[in-house]
């Protein structure tokens, strides 16, 4: 009896609703410490890591368990009954292991195809693709990782997006919008002789009716951009050109990688179109009489063509990024003062139209502090978005957010007032929050419910990190951690909270948000050894060395690291 009291795994068995084919350890071997069965473990819908153990990675000390390699030839598994209640759930995602701080790889091999693809969640039945391979190098680099969920172009094409454009479009409109984008293309010939004039030709071949219907297909279904744009309130014939075509140029480069030098053209030349407007400039300045739908929509096409240049990672046009485009940007959100925008519009005192736009707007300032997040990783560059700004709604209703029309948005919205949130959720609030000393029911406590929101908080955790990392190297105290340290803690304990609950169909919308837990990896490890973290002198503050370098001290066996403490 006592060995069953003291070991978490027969205690789980006692209780586990999984119904798992691995039967309970015997009563002579205690077993490794675990919190949870195979079973429970394959139930979560994200990679748990077990290269090492989590208790080992936490610690920093060598993890004695070995993985058990599946077989390499094909894997009988005993599938449930028809009556069984686990043959009425949808299936999972697939799901992979990605210990990048184990098996951090070449950057320069390229294995994409298999891993990145996987990362698709291709739901189709007939799916080409096979998800399951049993490949021993299926370990992707965490910087292609993470980029492909930051820039879906980096994934192939999934086997979801259709041959042709469907019935969203007509095919007159798409004429319409083919000969919109060759005029705008056409008005950017007048451009200072210091920059290179699109070729108009190759653009009506880029831009012809039924690419822009295959790329706008690609866009919008993707999982990514379903967390900021709503794609049942885009209409093709009322929005903005340039809008337009900064999505299209997106979706080509998700559904066609192999036209780079084409697209990178184009996409410099989008770039200039939208920051060089006078409307944006009317906003830059502050001197904005632009009604919200179109502030909405300029805001969009900034963040869509400043992913655009990331993707193709050009150091002239990141320099450019880091200098002008990205503070404009930022500049103007100071200036609408969308830092501290809510949205608490209900069926009974607003519309859906104007849910619409204010949701839109606080889920683009989400994207915008995203991509903050993204050149602090990637690029190293400094916080362009201040902790302290960070002041705006955490999005919490996704059902909401994903409504088809005015009467499902009515019938999802809670009329009881106590089935509402308790209040409006600020990620600024959240963070300090996570980090405070005294907060100690953080179970129970105020967090986000939604993948999306919690991946803001620990984005912003993250950012807060960065910003230690020079202090340490003067103060040499690695107490100036413990608040970002518990953060991260009690963000992996919520964590895993929402993810053991989560439907398939949910995951599979999250896109890669879902492999949250591999940034939360990051964090832990720079905590541990925080000069790893620290930009070199040859490191170019507008490519990737200084990210590559430090993924590569942080690996087993980098020489560069100086553990704390």
């Amino acid at each position: 009896m006592l060995t069953v009291t003291s070991d978490v795994l027969r205690r789980h068995f006692q209780t586990c609703k999984q119904k798992g084919d691995c039967p309970a350890p015997g009563q002579a071997e205690p077993g490794r410490r675990r919190t949870a069965c195979n079973a429970c473990v394959e139930a979560r819908l994200f990679c748990d890591g077990e290269y090492p153990c989590e208790t080992c990675l936490h610690r920093g000390i060598h993890c004695s368990f070995t993985h058990i390699q599946e077989p390499s030839g094909p894997v009988t598994r005993t599938r449930p009954t028809v009556g069984s209640p686990q043959s009425d759930r949808i299936p999972g995602p697939a799901k992979m292991a990605i210990p990048f701080l184990l098996h951090y790889a070449d950057t320069g091999s390229d294995s994409e195809l298999g891993s990145l693809r996987l990362l698709a969640q291709c739901g189709s039945g007939n799916c080409t693709i096979d998800h399951q391979s049993n490949d021993e190098n299926m370990f992707e680099t965490w910087e292609s990782l993470f980029n492909s969920f930051i820039n879906p172009s980096t994934l192939g094409p999934s086997c979801g997006i259709p041959a042709g454009p469907t019935d969203r479009f007509s095919s007159e409109l798409l004429e319409n919008t083919s000969t919109r984008l060759l005029s705008l293309l056409a008005s950017s010939d007048r451009s200072p002789p210091d920059r290179d004039p699109p070729d108009l030709h190759k653009a009506e071949q880029l831009l012809s009716p039924r690419n822009i219907g295959n790329a706008l297909e690609a866009l919008l279904d993707n999982p990514f951009n379903a967390h900021f744009f709503h794609a049942a309130s885009f209409h093709l014939n009322t929005a903005s050109p340039r809008l337009i075509l900064t999505m299209v140029l997106l979706g080509a480069t998700y559904i066609t990688p192999q036209n780079t030098t084409d697209l990178a053209q184009y996409s410099e030349v989008a770039e200039h179109l939208i920051f060089d407007d006078p409307e944006f400039q009317v906003l830059v300045h502050g001197q904005n009489h632009l009604p919200e739908h179109r502030i909405l929509e300029i805001l969009q096409s900034a963040l869509y063509a400043m992913y655009l240049q990331t993707n193709h990672d050009n150091p002239t046009s990141i320099r450019r990024l880091r200098m002008q485009r990205f503070p404009a940007v930022i500049t103007a959100i100071r200036t609408l003062n969308l830092t501290t925008i809510t949205n608490d519009s209900a069926p009974s005192s607003s519309t859906w139209e104007s849910h619409l736009l204010q949701e839109g707007l606080v889920r683009v300032m989400a994207g915008i502090h995203l991509f903050n997040y993204y050149c602090i990783m990637f690029y190293r560059h400094p916080t362009q978005l201040r902790i302290t700004e960070t002041t705006f709604e955490i999005p919490q209703r996704d059902d909401l957010f994903h409504a088809r029309d005015a009467a499902e948005w009515e019938r999802l919205y809670p009329m009881n007032l106590d089935d509402r949130a308790p209040d409006t959720m600020r990620l600024h609030t959240v963070l300090r929050e996570y980090m405070r000393a005294d907060h100690t029911n953080h179970d129970q406590g105020h967090y986000p419910r939604t993948l999306l929101g919690l991946f803001l908080v620990l984005s912003g955790l993250h950012s807060i990190l960065f910003d230690l990392l020079p202090l340490h190297t003067i103060t040499n105290d690695p107490c100036i951690f413990h608040p970002v340290e518990r953060g991260l803690d009690r963000w992996k304990s919520h964590w895993d909270l929402l993810c053991s609950d989560i439907e398939p169909a949910r995951a599979q919308r999250a896109g890669f948000i879902i492999h949250a837990v591999e940034y939360w990896w990051v964090a832990k490890a720079l905590i541990r050894c925080p000069a790893a973290g620290l930009l070199e002198g040859r490191d170019d503050g507008d490519t990737r060395d200084g990210f590559r370098g430090m993924v590569e001290r942080l690996g087993v066996g980098g020489g560069g690291c100086v553990r704390s403490g």
